[in-house]
């Protein structure tokens, strides 16, 4: 069952945010920096049910798990070994982190992120009341009711631990850990990793999701025919090669532009995620405004047939009526344009159903932030 409100606190750059309801496709709108990428992170995290390698793999992609080898002081709070940046887990940057705890809440259960230093680790010299701690602390991951399911715990002696954790994590996919798989999968549209587009087509390609994918791709080419990923998973780079009607040999898919790789992605990406959910980074970067409309309609109805729960963000006017106009036409799923806007210490959310939306996209009333 899809999750039918999300609450966010103090995680990264979300102090406090509530959606109230959510549907079966729902479209973030809102400023740069205003949140939403980090929100579906928040999704990710809360799917992963406590998984730490979900945490690690986001810190990794936004440069919280650093290879430098300087030292940082935080405060009164020095590190020697610095090569997680754990102030960034939490809404403003705090200079003091020990006990800090971030929380990622929905209907279906929530968890938070807790910071510890190692026992030990406070010191009385100078200031007893603002004690200096060394090595680095342990994140401990707890659902609710303060159950521990995952503990992070990087090691003093051994500095580059996290770093060498760091560098697999860039290629994790959900599909290595089964507490993981079919709950949360986040895609970034406009930045795909090849190799794991090939593992999640393999797992679909002689089964009836493979035609999804190709309708999708025939969208910006309808002389598609067939695709085919070579190679063993685990090796090289696995270029995707398709079939045209008309040619006699295979071509590159990348050859035949951008905009079919992000097609493919999306596609892929709802055929491999049946009875979880999606969570689509800027789900219309560089597609022409002419077949966004074409690929809400799928988007819908793929998501209404395997049960899948979509979260995709933009900042474009044409994604937003094609969004409206795809929804409209199928009845059976419920869809929400959610705005974030930034206020002091937090978001505010106005949410649009399909009738809402509709009124204001027909009267032009601004709904992106």
């Amino acid at each position: 069952m899809p999750y039918a409100w999300v609450k966010v606190d103090n995680y990264r750059c979300l102090n406090h945010l509530h959606i109230e309801r959510l549907g079966r496709v729902n479209l973030l709108t809102g400023r740069n920096s205003v949140g939403k990428s980090c929100l579906l992170e928040a999704i990710e995290l809360c799917g992963a049910s406590g998984d730490g390698a979900a945490l690690l793999k986001q810190m990794a992609e936004r440069g919280l798990l650093r290879e430098d080898s300087d030292t940082s002081t935080y405060g009164v709070e020095t590190w020697p070994s610095p090569r997680i940046d754990v102030q960034g887990l939490f809404y403003g940057w705090p200079e003091l982190v020990d006990g800090l705890q971030a929380e990622v809440a929905t209907d279906k259960g929530g968890l938070a992120v807790c910071l510890r230093f190692p026992e030990g680790g406070a010191s009385t010299a100078g200031d007893a009341a603002q004690p200096r701690r060394t090595g680095l602390p342990r994140i401990e991951i707890r659902r609710a009711g303060l159950e521990e399911v995952a503990k992070i715990e990087p090691w003093d002696d051994d500095p580059d631990w996290l770093i060498r954790r760091s560098e697999r994590l860039r290629g994790y996919s959900p599909s290595q850990a089964s507490s993981w798989r079919d709950r949360a999968v986040r895609w970034q549209v406009g930045a795909t990793d090849i190799n794991r587009l090939a593992a999640a087509w393999d797992s679909i390609a002689m089964l009836p999701p493979a035609q999804d994918a190709l309708a999708a791709l025939r969208l910006v080419h309808p002389d598609l025919e067939a695709l085919h990923f070579p190679g063993a998973s685990g090796h090289q780079t696995r270029s995707p090669l398709v079939k045209l009607s008309g040619l006699g040999r295979q071509v590159p898919l990348l050859a035949l532009g951008d905009g079919v790789l992000r097609l493919l992605t999306i596609a892929i990406g709802l055929a491999t995620t049946a009875g979880g959910i999606l969570l689509l980074d800027e789900i219309d970067t560089g597609l022409h405004y002419s077949i966004q409309r074409e690929l809400w309609r799928m988007v819908c109805a793929t998501a209404a047939r395997l049960g899948v729960q979509v979260f995709a963000t933009t900042h474009s006017w044409d994604c937003v009526t094609a969004f409206q106009h795809a929804v409209r036409q199928e009845p059976s799923v419920e869809g929400y344009l959610h705005r974030l806007q930034a206020v002091p210490d937090r978001v505010v959310v106005t949410s649009f159903d399909n009738e809402q939306l509709a009124a204001a996209t027909e009267s032009d009333i601004e709904v992106r932030g």
